[in-house]
């Protein structure tokens, strides 16, 4: 009998805490130029500007924290990654999946994935195509950004609503399971 499938969403107390952390430095800004500032002169805009993008993004993370959308799949067809953009990839197409500290990759990389609580790293037999869940022209700067990454693509622990170790159980499982049935 097949192992049971594993999906995992969104941490809500995750986005809340990235929305707080947002929002005071929003505050920050936007207090800062009047503290600090004359106040006869007119009102600086670079502050303003950097103000309404970090409001814009703390309503990016609402959003995101009230989405239910699976953001990982893990069952018999194969492993789904909503942010890789790359459909459901068969069992078949996987060669590796291992924790990010276990492959030697560049310094940068290493620092800037493991910041947000680890990674496992996938690697493909044969690279899945692209596949945008969004409209033009969000889905140009999707594709462009597939393009430029030349990388292994990473299952983040950040923001998620499961461990990265019950991730690894269940992938390891199907992997097991379709061994076994194999022969």
């Amino acid at each position: 009998m097949a192992p049971p499938p594993l999906v995992v969403r969104n941490n809500p107390a995750a986005y809340r805490a990235q929305v707080a952390t947002i929002l005071l430095f929003a505050a920050l800004f936007a207090i800062v130029p009047l503290v600090l500032g004359d106040p006869e002169a007119s009102a600086p805009r670079g502050p303003a500007l950097v103000t309404i993008l970090l409001v814009g993004w703390a309503f990016v993370a609402i959003r995101q924290s009230r989405s239910q959308e699976p953001q990982i799949i893990v069952d018999a067809t194969g492993l789904y990654v909503r942010g890789w953009h790359l459909g459901v990839v068969p069992w078949d197409d996987i060669v590796l999946v291992a924790q990010g500290n276990a492959l030697r990759q560049p310094l940068a990389t290493r620092v800037f994935r493991s910041r947000l609580g680890g990674y496992l790293t996938v690697r493909f037999r044969r690279y899945p195509p692209f596949q945008s869940s969004s409209l033009a022209p969000l889905s140009w700067f999707q594709w462009l950004a597939h393009q430029l990454d030349n990388s292994d693509p990473v299952i983040s622990a950040a923001r998620l609503d499961t461990s990265l170790a019950d991730i690894m159980t269940a992938i390891d499982a199907q992997i097991g399971y379709r061994k076994q049935a194999a022969g």
